[in-house]
Order: C-alpha cells, then structure tokens, then sequence
C-alpha cells in the first residue's frame, strides 16, 4: 500500500491557508515526528526531504505512534510530514497541506498463509482495496 505524505501544520499556523507547499517551506518551524527507535526508516526519510530542501530539521517532540504526532501538532506543538491516513486523526484541529515534492511512503504487511485468522484476512481485504 503506497500513501503520499503531508504536512500537517496547526489550523491557525501561518501555512495553513495554503494547499500545496514546499519541504523547504518548512526551513524554520519546529518538528513533532515519529521517533527513529519506532519507525526508522519512516525518519530517515523525513530527515532525506529536509536534508535535499536544504535543511536539517528542529525535532522538538517525539512519539512512537503517529497518531500522537498528530494530535500534538493540534495542540500547537509544531508541524508533521506525516502518511495522509495519519493525518487525517487530528482533522478538526489541523489542516492536511499536500507537499509539492510527491513523496510517498510504502507500507509493507505480511501475514501467515496457514490457518488464516478471519480478522487478519478481512484486513488484507481492506488493504488489497486501497491500492
């Protein structure tokens, strides 16, 4: 499943009247990302868009879970690139700006093909539809 990554600035940011922004847009503001122990490659790529924008970002706060990044990006606490599914858990109190780069982030799910869990098979359903 391939998603593109956002940026998920506060509703009363100063970008957040914008649709489509840049990485390097976001040169001086303060980062909230999943942490490096949770998802490295996830970071590494968020630190390779910001490093060809010219830039190394100011990580201000971390969490394992995206779904924290999101909700303190709504309490004010910085700005996300985030997978557009994640971004969208904070809807009300941030806004989703698409990134003029057209990054993408691939997720990769594996499940055992012997004694197949009904909940498991349901969920490959779900994902084998969002290609």
């Amino acid at each position: 499943f391939r998603e593109p990554l956002v940026c998920l600035p506060p509703s009363d940011h100063r970008l957040a009247t914008r649709k489509l922004i840049s990485v390097a847009d976001l040169r001086h503001e303060p980062f909230v990302t999943v942490s490096k122990e949770a998802a490295p490659d996830f970071s590494e790529l968020l630190l390779e868009q910001c490093r060809t924008a010219g830039f190394r970002p100011r990580v201000v706060l971390e969490s394992p879970r995206a779904q924290a990044v999101a909700l303190m990006v709504a309490t004010g606490s910085g700005v996300a690139l985030l997978p557009a599914s994640a971004a969208s858990l904070a809807k009300d109190l941030s806004v989703t700006l698409r990134l003029r780069e057209k990054v993408a982030i691939n997720h990769v799910f594996a499940m055992r093909s012997a004694e197949p869990n009904p909940w498991i098979s349901k969920f490959a359903g779900l994902l084998a539809g969002r290609r």
